[in-house]
C-alpha cells in the first residue's frame, strides 16, 4: 500500500479551468509521498504534470491516483510518462463522482524538490483536512450524510426515498413515467403516468390507484352494483341494472330511459310526471293551452286566458290582438292598417279602388287601382308607387339613358338609343329592329343570326334542303346525298319515299297496289306488258325452240290477263291447255317484267 506522508492540498490554488503551479520539497521522505485530495464529479477532468506547463523535477518521479476506502485502491499510475527525462504526468476524466487522492512519488524511493503544474474543471473541489465521520472515505463537506457509510458521492442510488449518491436527487432512475411516484413508493405501473397511489380509480380494467384491486370504485349504496358494473346511481340502493322500473321520474333499471312503459301517448310525459291525459299526445304539462274546452297544459284550468289588454276579450272569445285594447270584436274599424274589429279584413271600407291599399297605409290615389305603395313606377307622368317622386328611374347600367328615356335594356350599357347596331341578335340602338343592315340577301337572317350564306336568299336556318349541293338549312350538314332509309338511294337520286327501304328507282312495282315502288311516277297496271327475260340457250341448242318439235316455244312472248286468257301457245296435257301451267307462266313473266336498272 502506498504511503501518504504530507497533505499539500491546503497550499493549492483552486484551478477552475486554468493551469496553476505549486513548488514543494519532499527530500528525506522515502519515495516522497506528498499528496492532495480532489472531489471530482462524474465527467469532470483534471491534469497533473511534472514536466510541462511549468512542472519540473530533477529526480525519477511517479504520479498515482487513488480512491476507495482509505484510498487503498490505485486507479491510475504513471512513471516516466513525459516525453523527456524521468518525469510523469496524468490527464484523466472521472467516470464516477468520488474523492480522489493524487500522490507524488519517487521511483526506487527517490525524493527531492519539485514543481507540479495542475488544472481541473469547474466543479472539482480541493479537499484538505478531511473529516469522515462514517469512515466511507468521503469528507463531510461532500458527503451528504456523513453518518451513513452507505450514503456518499460514490454510492449507488437505490429506490429507498434517499439521495444515496449525494447528487441532490432522490431515487432518480426509478420514476420511468415521470408521474412523481417510484416503484419503491408504491407505483404499481411505472410505465403509465395515470397509474400511481394517488390516481383516481377508473372503470377501465386497471388498478389505477395501486390499491391491489381493479376498478375498486366502491358500492356505496350496498346494492351489489358499482358504477363500473352499471349502477347509474350509487347512492340509491333501489337503482341498479335489472331493478323494477316504477313510474317515479327515475331510471330505476339503468337502461337510460326514465319511466319507460309509462308514457302511453309517447309525448314525453308520464302520468306520474304530470300528464293529465296519457292517451292524448297533445295534452301534457308542456303543451300550449288551446281554446278547446280541454285542460291542454294540465294545470287544472280549462281554456284559462288572461285579458292582456283589458278590453274585455281574450283570444278564446275573438280578440285577434290581445296586446291592443283598440282591437277586439266590438271595436269600430278605422283606417290605421289594423283589423280593428277582428273580422279578418284590414281597413275594410277604406280601400276605394280595391287594390289592397288604403289611403292611410300608402295609397296616394285610392281611385286608381294601378297606383299604390306596391306598384311599379311607370314612365307616365304619375307617381305610381306613391313614394313622392314621378317617373323616377335610375340609369341602372350607367349608359346615360333610363327606360323612360328610351333605353330598351337598362341592364346592358351597350344598348341605348343612338348606339351603333351590331350583328349580335340584339336591338342595340333601341329602334325595334334587330341587326338591321346585316342581312345582305334579304332572307330575314343575318350571318350572326345563323345565316351560313348571306349572299343566297334560299340559304338560312330552317330552309328546306334542296338537291343543289348546298347546305340550304345551315345545319352544318350537306343533306343532298343523305339516304335516310338505307336503300342506297337519296331523294336527289330519285328516291320518291326516303322513309321506306322498299321504294326506290330499282324496286319492282307491284301492279295495282296504289304504290309507286319504282318511283317512275305511276303505279303499274294489271294489263301492262311485261318485258321478256333474255333468251337462254338450252342443252346444246341455241335456237330457243323445243327439241321435241311440238311447236311450243320455251318462252311465251306475251301473256294477257283478264277474261278469256289466250293468244299464246300453252303446254297441253291430253290435248287441252292446263290452267295451272298458264298461271305459273304468268307468275314467272310478271317477276321478270322489270329488271333492276343498273346505276
Amino acid at each position: 500500500m502506498a504511503s501518504f506522508s504530507r497533505d499539500i492540498g491546503g497550499s493549492l490554488t483552486d484551478s477552475a479551468g486554468s493551469w496553476r503551479t505549486y513548488s514543494g520539497n519532499c527530500s528525506g521522505s522515502y519515495s516522497c509521498g506528498d499528496y492532495f485530495d480532489l472531489y471530482i464529479p462524474a465527467g469532470a477532468s483534471f491534469d497533473v504534470s511534472l514536466c510541462g506547463m511549468g512542472g519540473s523535477a530533477s529526480w525519477d518521479t511517479t504520479l498515482g491516483v487513488y480512491g476507495g476506502s482509505s484510498f487503498s485502491t490505485e486507479h491510475w499510475c504513471d512513471d516516466d510518462g513525459c516525453s523527456w527525462g524521468l518525469q510523469s504526468e496524468i490527464s484523466l476524466i472521472s467516470n464516477v463522482a468520488d474523492i480522489y487522492r493524487i500522490r507524488i512519488g519517487g521511483y526506487g524511493g527517490a525524493s527531492g524538490s519539485y514543481t507540479i503544474s495542475y488544472r481541473w474543471d469547474f466543479g472539482v473541489i480541493p479537499i484538505s483536512g478531511c473529516t469522515d465521520w462514517d469512515s466511507d472515505s468521503y469528507c463531510d463537506d461532500v458527503d451528504c450524510d456523513d453518518f451513513d457509510a452507505s450514503v456518499n458521492p460514490g454510492a449507488l442510488e437505490l429506490c429507498d426515498s434517499i439521495d444515496n449518491d449525494c447528487d441532490l436527487q432522490i431515487d432518480e432512475g426509478y420514476d420511468n413515467d415521470f408521474d412523481g411516484w417510484t416503484t419503491c413508493e408504491g407505483d404499481c405501473n411505472d410505465s403509465s403516468a395515470t397509474v400511481n397511489p394517488v390516481a383516481v380509480e377508473l372503470c377501465d380494467g386497471i388498478d389505477n390507484n395501486c390499491s391491489g384491486i381493479v376498478d375498486d370504485v366502491g358500492d356505496s349504496d350496498g346494492d351489489g352494483w358499482t358504477s363500473c358494473s352499471g349502477d347509474c346511481n350509487s347512492s340509491n340502493s333501489s337503482v341498479y341494472p335489472g331493478a323494477f322500473e316504477g313510474c317515479n321520474g327515475i331510471d330505476d333499471d339503468c337502461d337510460g330511459v326514465i319511466d319507460d312503459g309509462f308514457d302511453q301517448d309517447a309525448d314525453g310525459w308520464t302520468s306520474c310526471g304530470g300528464d293529465c291525459n296519457d292517451s292524448n299526445p297533445l295534452v301534457s304539462p308542456g303543451a300550449l293551452e288551446q281554446c278547446n274546452a280541454i285542460d291542454d297544459d294540465c294545470d287544472g284550468q280549462v281554456d284559462e286566458e288572461s285579458d292582456q289588454d283589458g278590453d274585455g276579450f281574450t283570444n278564446c272569445n275573438g280578440d285577434c290582438d290581445d296586446s291592443s285594447a283598440a282591437v277586439n270584436p266590438n271595436s269600430s274599424e278605422v283606417c290605421d292598417g289594423l283589423d280593428n274589429d277582428c273580422n279578418g279584413t284590414v281597413d275594410d271600407g277604406y280601400d276605394g279602388d280595391g287594390d289592397g291599399y288604403s289611403s292611410c297605409v300608402g295609397d296616394c290615389d285610392d281611385g286608381d287601382p294601378a297606383v299604390n305603395a306596391g306598384a311599379l313606377e311607370q314612365c307616365n307622368g304619375i307617381d305610381d308607387d306613391c313614394d313622392g317622386e314621378i317617373d323616377e328611374n335610375a340609369d341602372a347600367d350607367d349608359d346615360g339613358w333610363s327606360n323612360c328615356d328610351g333605353d330598351c335594356d337598362d341592364g346592358d350599357e351597350r344598348i341605348f338609343p343612338g348606339a351603333t347596331e351590331q350583328c349580335n341578335g340584339l336591338d342595340d340602338d333601341c329602334d325595334d329592329e334587330i341587326d338591321e343592315g346585316f342581312d345582305a340577301d334579304g332572307d330575314g337572317w343575318s350571318a350572326c343570326g345563323g345565316d351560313c350564306n348571306d349572299a343566297l336568299a334560299n340559304v338560312f336556318p330552317g330552309a328546306v334542303e334542296q338537291c343543289d349541293g348546298l347546305d340550304s338549312d345551315c345545319d352544318g350538314i350537306n343533306s343532298d346525298g343523305e339516304d335516310l332509309d338505307g336503300d342506297s338511294f337519296s331523294p336527289c337520286d330519285g328516291d320518291c319515299d326516303d322513309s321506306d327501304i322498299d321504294i326506290h328507282p330499282d324496286a319492282v312495282d307491284v301492279p295495282a297496289d296504289g304504290i309507286d315502288q319504282d318511283c317512275d311516277g305511276e303505279d303499274a297496271l294489271p294489263d301492262e306488258p311485261v318485258d321478256p327475260p333474255p333468251e337462254e340457250p338450252g342443252d346444246g341448242d341455241s335456237t330457243g325452240f323445243d327439241e321435241d318439235d311440238d311447236d311450243v316455244s320455251s318462252h311465251a312472248s306475251r301473256v294477257e290477263l283478264g277474261c278469256g286468257c289466250s293468244s299464246a301457245p300453252s303446254p297441253r296435257v291430253g290435248g287441252a291447255a292446263t290452267p295451272l301451267a298458264a298461271l305459273a307462266l304468268l307468275f314467272v313473266a310478271g317477276a321478270r317484267r322489270r329488271r333492276p336498272r343498273r346505276r
